[in-house]
This record gives structure tokens, sequence and C-alpha cells, in this order.
């Protein structure tokens, strides 16, 4: 059984985020420096391509990942793909294209989550499909939990393709938003501003699948999942330090 070593996430500063049919994403604006995902199980250095969520209603939670047993509302995506295939597109075929790291998002939150009102106090202005708004003093890296463990396994796409090419790395820790916050996920539409019916985007989440013959793997000791691997903890830097605050572009764009 093989153990995930450190894995290291390295931090850039554009983004352009977009609304679109499927969720809300954030493509990364092609820079000289990516972000670059390494470490852990994966032999070569991942890029991170765009990041997105999915979620819920007021009636379910919609979070792809259970931990537990226990479904969170929200979940965001940080899709990275394996540079040596040069773009997305030639990696998602590939078993070993893509690597994603999950942040399960909860809304216990007795206050706004700061580090998320510029996506959520935003969220409103790009309702319809085709929509944008430009948004200033967006730190990614405050996204991320303050408990970095987290767990590993082979697994797939959760939207189509579903093609089995990624290597997944799901936090343990969620990270807690307000109610108020998570609320602002549900007035999304699937439709352009005047268009009749108008459709909302709502549970736009995968239903969790059987576990089969994966192997999950643990950056810590899980007593109550003894066939999990052994794993070391899960190392955040920032790789461009001194751009701190980055600016970002809401978009609403079909995928």
């Amino acid at each position: 059984m093989s153990v995930v070593k450190t894995l290291v996430l390295f931090a850039c500063a554009h983004f352009n985020f977009q609304s679109s049919e499927a969720a809300v994403k954030a493509i990364i604006d092609h820079l000289p420096v990516r972000d670059e995902l390494a470490g852990g199980n994966l032999e070569n250095v991942y890029i991170l391509e765009q990041i997105h969520f999915h979620h819920g209603s007021r009636q379910s939670y919609g979070a792809e990942h259970t931990m537990h047993n226990k479904r969170y509302p929200t979940e965001l995506h940080f899709v990275h793909y394996n540079q040596k295939y040069g773009n997305f597109s030639n990696a998602v075929n590939s078993v070993d294209g893509l690597a994603v790291v999950g942040i399960l998002l909860d809304d216990t939150g007795t206050a706004d989550n700061l580090a998320y009102k510029p996506i959520t106090d935003n969220l409103h202005r790009i309702v319809y499909y085709q929509s944008s708004v430009n948004i200033s003093g967006f730190n990614m890296a405050s996204l991320l939990p303050k408990q970095r463990h987290y767990f590993f396994y082979e697994g797939g796409l959760t939207t189509p393709p579903c093609t089995g090419s990624v290597l997944w790395f799901i936090f343990k820790e969620p990270v807690v938003l307000s109610k108020i916050q998570m609320s602002e996920f549900w007035q999304l539409k699937k439709t352009t501003n005047g268009t009749i019916p108008v459709v909302p985007m709502l549970n736009n989440f995968r239903p969790t699948l059987r576990l089969g013959r994966r192997i999950i793997f643990s950056s810590n000791a899980e007593a109550d999942i003894p066939t999990l691997g052994a794993a070391s903890p899960l190392e955040y830097r920032s790789f461009l330090v001194i751009l701190g605050v980055m600016s970002v572009s809401l978009l609403s764009l079909v995928i």
C-alpha cells in the first residue's frame, strides 16, 4: 500500500469567475506563472485550470462527497490538469490527467465567512446566464480550510463525460459559511434574463456512488476507518506571496 506524501498547492493571483448553466466556476487567466499542485501520490505537476461549486437547494444538500455518511450543503472543487499533456482538453481522457482538490462547505456559521464574501456578495449580480461583474480584493488562499488533513483516492469526473481520470484530494475539515451566504447560490438561473420559463440552477451535483474496489488513503490516522492507508499532512504554500489580493471577474457563460 503506497503512502500519500506531502501535497503542495501553489497559489497564484488571477481568476475569471463565471456562472454557467452547470455551476459557478472560475477560469484561470493564462499567466506566465500558473497555480500548481504537486506531491502526494502525484508523479507530475498539475496546473490549476478552474474552480467551481456544486450546491443543493433549500430542501437538499449538494456536496458530491459525503464524510462519515454526512452530506454538506456545498462543495468547492479546484480542478488541475497534468502539465505533461499541455492543456486540460488533452488531459481529460488520461487516467493520470486530472487532479481535483475538494473543499466541503457547511452553513452553520453564526457570521459570514469573510474569505468567501467577495464571491457570495456578488452572486446576485450574475443570477442569469451571460451576465458578468468585476470583483477586486479576492484571496484564493483564504478559501482553504485551516486544517489541511485530507482523503485521497483515484476516481473520475462528476460531470459529463464522467471520465475516470481524476486523482481526488478531499479536505476533511469543512469550511463554515453562514446560511445567508449559502442561500445566495440558490438564486442562480440556467436561463438568460427575460427567458421564459426561468430555470433555476439547483442540485447541480452527482449522486454519491459506491466505493467499489477503490482504496481511500488518509493524511492522518482514522481509527474508525481501519482500511485507510497512511499519508502525510497537506502543506499549503503561496507561490506568489507578494501579489497578495487578486482581482476577479464574475461572468455568466455556458460550459
